[in-house]
């Protein structure tokens, strides 16, 4: 990916990044079919001072329309093409194909969360208001009726590999007045649901489809829909030097930190998250060494690059858009978003060229959208909360919410109470301790609610 412009901003540095792409979605609305994912990169504050503008300036591009057309994104009430995880409404386990299956007529039962491939389901609509439903772990199969009787009470429900046009995989998902979901199967001629026998909340129950009870307390044939994301949190060597941890404990860190933002944002929207961390792994940065004071030395400021467009590319890796731009060609998991701790200072690009750079200018976060991916440079000293609050604003980011006006970023709003997205102009242990009191009623504003729950899906697209 070419990338054409880079812009720094925010209390040290933000990157907006257009591709060639991007730079024609302004004028689409996510979320709809045919709409780009917008390209948007930002920095939490960290009271520390702003750094110059490090690169030519970029042309003005329309942020005003293009907030606008986030703001009035709507998520559809189911949307094809996205990953979900289907909880039930009365045991609060999902589905689950039985220890990870992958063979023809594999069972269907409830299982508490792990987040597993086997656990999350793409949907693809079939015409007709109907729905199939593909494992992640299987993505050739659909869920489906096994019994050869498609009406067939108590009819066991696994997996098959997928023939189109066959009713026995196609569902029709519709809303009750519980605000639950009710999934039908065709082959009944919508006359059976998918239900957990017996009402039961324990681990390994079977599924099967039965006749729909419309019961307030047997709600064991209704389902919660949850937009589906692995957060997946790791680090480079840069980091492990500057943290002076176990691997063990650093990752156990950040998935503490993890923890802290899948539940806000699961408490908030209904996403669920799955949480991992891993690493070290070795950065652009750390083929530079480990040593986190140095800045790179690689030719003249003439020789120097910004882009990252393969191997041979390596000019200057400290540079903070060829790390943007490497990290855009890295290790990108399916269905996820990449959060990567970094422990390298950044250079700052001045009229000198790339090695005159300010080595103090370390600590910084910033996210790209369509990737989608975050990258944080914050040591773990900063402590738990600190460092997943910075976490939580930059996948906020992610999902299209913009920063405090206040802020030198293209992309800002006034919000109408304290919010993640001006933390920095806050206390941020006052504001993580108001939110967990109650005083504050969330981590987010009201437009930034909004701009999130009009995207909730856009990135779990397998």
């Amino acid at each position: 990916m070419n990338f054409k412009k880079c812009i720094l901003c925010g209390i040290l540095s933000l990157v907006i990044v257009v591709s060639p792409t991007i730079a024609s979605a302004y004028g689409n609305t996510v979320g709809s079919s045919e709409a780009e994912k917008p390209a948007l990169s930002s920095t939490i504050p960290d009271n520390e001072p702003e750094q110059d503008d490090i690169n030519s300036k970029p042309e003005e591009l329309d942020y005003d329309s293009y907030r606008e057309n986030l703001m009035s994104s709507s998520a559809t009430t189911i949307e094809d093409g996205a990953c979900y995880v289907l909880k039930n409404a009365k045991s609060g386990k999902y589905v689950d194909i039985d220890n990870g299956s992958k063979n023809e007529g594999a069972n269907a039962l409830q299982y508490y969360f792990h987040g597993a491939d086997n656990q999350v389901w793409k949907l693809h609509y079939v015409g007709y208001g109907y729905y199939s439903f593909a494992p992640q772990h299987a993505p050739d199969m659909r869920l489906t009726v096994l019994s050869s009787n498609g009406n067939e009470q108590k009819g066991n429900v696994g997996i098959r590999s997928y023939e189109r046009g066959d009713a026995a995989q196609e569902w029709k998902i519709v809303k009750n007045s519980r605000g639950n979901y009710i999934i039908q199967s065709h082959c009944s001629n919508e006359q059976k649901v998918l239900t957990v026998e017996n009402g039961s909340n324990d681990n390994g129950v079977n599924i099967f489809q039965y006749t729909y009870s419309d019961n307030d307390y047997w709600t064991n044939d209704e389902w919660v829909l949850e937009p589906f994301i692995h957060l997946r949190l790791e680090y480079d060597q840069g980091y492990k030097t500057i943290s002076e941890y176990s691997d063990s404990t650093i990752q156990s860190n950040l998935v503490d930190y993890g923890e802290i933002v899948a539940t806000a944002f699961y408490d908030e929207f209904g996403i669920k998250m799955k949480i991992s961390s891993g690493g070290p792994f070795t950065s652009l940065q750390d083929e530079c060494g480990t040593d986190v004071t140095d800045t790179c030395h690689h030719g003249s400021a003439s020789s120097c690059t910004n882009t990252y467009l393969n191997s041979a590319d390596y000019i200057h890796h400290k540079n903070f858009s060829k790390f943007l731009n490497w990290n855009v060609a890295h290790n990108r998991w399916a269905n996820a978003i990449n959060v990567r701790y970094s422990g390298h200072a950044k250079c700052a690009i001045t009229s000198d060229g790339h090695i005159k750079a300010n080595i103090d200018k370390k600590y910084y976060a910033f996210s790209f959208v369509e990737q989608p991916y975050v990258v944080v440079s914050r040591s773990p000293s900063a402590g738990e909360v600190r460092n997943a609050l910075v976490v939580m604003h930059e996948v906020s980011h992610c999902f299209g919410t913009g920063d405090d006006p206040n802020a030198n970023s293209p992309y800002k709003y006034e919000h109408d109470r304290d919010c993640i997205m001006n933390l920095g102009r806050t206390d941020d242990i006052n504001f993580y301790n108001r939110v967990q009191s109650g005083d504050l009623p969330s981590y987010w504003c009201e437009k930034c609610i909004r701009i999130i729950n009009g995207n909730l899906t856009l990135h779990s697209n397998g």
